[in-house]
């Protein structure tokens, strides 16, 4: 036993605590997406804000890989964005349908190169404090508690992680990989259009599929699974019942 002060760590300062960024539950998420298709609905918010939430959201993207975004790098044909240059290098994401038509649908500015572009000056992108501002006047509206824009990229990522895709089709969700909700499907349904539906969530108007690695995968996006108030928690109900 040691006496009492004899601990040799006393004095050694401690690591500081980070604050944790807690997770977007599934009924927030609902009350968030109520809110951003009333604000578009009667132009409540700046439109060019409620883009870069609904972006950040269906790429699980970092705030500056969407207040940085070119025209330049998407390609709609191919339904890839991309990025030349990002905190991990150089990536590419596949888009889903829900992505390509907020892109199509998005205003665009004949003299910005931003799909998000500053407020006050169209040449360079939306300003991080902008952006931030916007979300937390959002989230105030939609009666929501305050949580940083890299929860937008959390509940992303938490998505990709339960939904059942391989560890290694899950590498690069916070990189090289949309952050979609993605169901595995075997190749005889891919085929045979089982699996689609309202129950998984996916939108009435059928399934974004893909294939990677040999496996085939029908993709929602995150619009659909929060009209639906298909997400995490209703998951899990979904599983209990079968």
């Amino acid at each position: 036993m040691r006496s009492d002060g004899s601990n040799p760590c006393r004095h050694i300062p401690k690591f500081p605590e980070r604050g944790k960024t807690r997770l977007i539950t599934d009924a927030e998420l609902k009350r968030l997406y109520a809110y951003l298709s009333k604000a578009e609905a009667e132009a409540l918010e700046q439109p060019f804000i409620l883009l870069a939430i609904r972006l950040q959201f269906e790429f699980a993207a970092r705030m500056s890989e969407i207040l940085k975004l070119e025209w330049a790098w998407i390609d709609l044909d191919n339904r890839r964005v991309e990025w030349p240059d990002s905190k991990t290098g150089g990536m590419s994401k596949p888009m889903s349908a829900e992505a390509v038509r907020l892109l199509e649908s998005a205003p665009r500015l004949e003299k910005s190169s931003y799909v998000c572009p500053s407020i006050f000056d169209p040449n360079r992108p939306m300003s991080k404090h902008t952006y931030y501002k916007g979300w937390r006047r959002i989230l105030g509206r939609a009666g929501l508690s305050p949580i940083g824009t890299h929860g937008i990229r959390h509940r992303s990522a938490t998505d990709i992680a339960n939904s059942g895709i391989p560890v290694k089709g899950r590498h690069g969700a916070h990189g090289a990989q949309d952050r979609h909700d993605v169901h595995a499907l075997c190749p005889h349904r891919r085929r045979s259009g089982e699996g689609s539906g309202r129950r998984s969530g996916v939108s009435a108007s059928g399934p974004d599929r893909r294939c990677r690695g040999g496996r085939c995968y029908e993709v929602s996006s995150r619009a659909d699974r929060a009209r639906d108030g298909v997400g995490i928690d209703g998951r899990r109900r979904q599983a209990a019942r079968l």
